[in-house]
């Protein structure tokens, strides 16, 4: 069996460093690699254990086998640089003179090897028949009242996160437990994000455009129906409408299944564009910029590569963002 060889960049920004170097993978491995996955290495003299990413594969390598080292482990996580990348990643080294990593950088995560992993959160499903639940919150209101109090929530909403029930009828583990028990509820662990905090402006959605506006909305439109990839420029003045005029062009492109991306100038202008933003569009909004925790960027950046966030509003490093179908 031909032995399995990866090209691997490894994450040290030093120009002497700037090439993909061979390694040998190991069987174990041969499922779990591809082009794009973190890995771990064995590098220099001392054989220091190091991250890198896999650029290529390959069933052949110009050095001699035993002059190879093997690859020591294969990140079983999301922070993967995508294959697709790798053309950019080549022509920003050559337009920028940076190296390799420092290109790559761009599209991960920052600082993903600090993370902690990924929060979870349980969720309360009510599990049993409607008729038995109403029969037991009719004879126990007065002998367990906190227990139907829960089942009443989940009569109305079938499942809950546990923290949202517990702020409404103040229930305990204990709680949990005795319903569960009973054969009321499931309990299961939810994958859940870092929450950022941001104001939320009222925006009403059927908003009448102006002759301007409505032109403004109706030529990008148009441009993008056939493909044409010309920047537009729209001209105005503070507070004229083109904030308005943005969300228009985002709700049709969110309505064709795309995403977008939303590049403001500076980081100040962020809370007044995602205060109007979200009002319109919700929590399918994410931030991406330098004054957020390592946790909020790492979320964020999961939100916008799971296809949960579909509008990214951020400065200049927000253009490298993971969009699902970018419009």
């Amino acid at each position: 069996m031909a032995c399995k060889y990866a090209r691997v960049v490894v994450d040290l920004p030093h120009p002497s460093l700037d090439k993909p170097f061979d390694y040998l993978v190991p069987d174990e491995f041969l499922d779990k690699i591809f082009t794009g996955a973190r890995v771990k290495v064995p590098f220099g003299i001392k054989n220091k254990l190091i991250d890198g990413y896999c650029i290529a594969l390959s069933d052949d390598s110009q050095y001699q086998l035993q002059k190879l080292k093997s690859i020591e482990s294969v990140y079983d996580d999301e922070i993967v640089f995508f294959e697709k990348y790798l053309p950019l990643v080549e022509w920003m080294r050559h337009e920028y003179h940076c190296t390799y990593i420092e290109a790559i950088r761009c599209f991960v995560p920052p600082y993903a090897k600090k993370i902690k992993k990924s929060l979870t959160e349980q969720i309360i499903t009510l599990s049993a028949r409607e008729d038995i639940v109403s029969a037991f919150i009719a004879s126990n209101q007065k002998r367990a009242p906190v227990m139907c109090k829960v089942l009443m929530l989940l009569m109305d909403q079938v499942s809950m996160s546990k923290d949202d029930i517990v702020l409404e009828t103040w229930a305990t583990s204990q709680t949990f437990a005795s319903l569960k028990q009973k054969g009321f509820i499931t309990i299961t662990e939810q994958e859940a994000y870092r929450e950022v905090e941001s104001e939320i402006s009222p925006t009403a959605k059927d908003v009448t455009l102006t002759r301007e506006q409505q032109i403004c909305v109706d030529t990008a439109i148009e441009q993008y129906s056939r493909d044409d990839k010309r920047p537009l420029l729209i001209r105005g003045v503070t507070g004229s409408g083109k904030t308005q005029v943005y969300m228009s062009i985002t709700e049709h492109l969110l309505s064709l299944g795309k995403s977008v991306i939303v590049l403001i100038p500076e980081i100040s202008l962020t809370p007044q564009t995602v205060a109007r933003f979200r009002g319109r569009f919700g929590n399918t909004v994410a931030i991406l910029n330098s004054r957020l925790s390592n946790g909020e960027r790492y979320d964020e950046w999961r939100r916008i590569k799971n296809g949960d966030a579909r509008v990214v509003i951020g400065a200049r490093s927000a253009v490298f963002a993971p969009c699902v179908e970018l419009g």
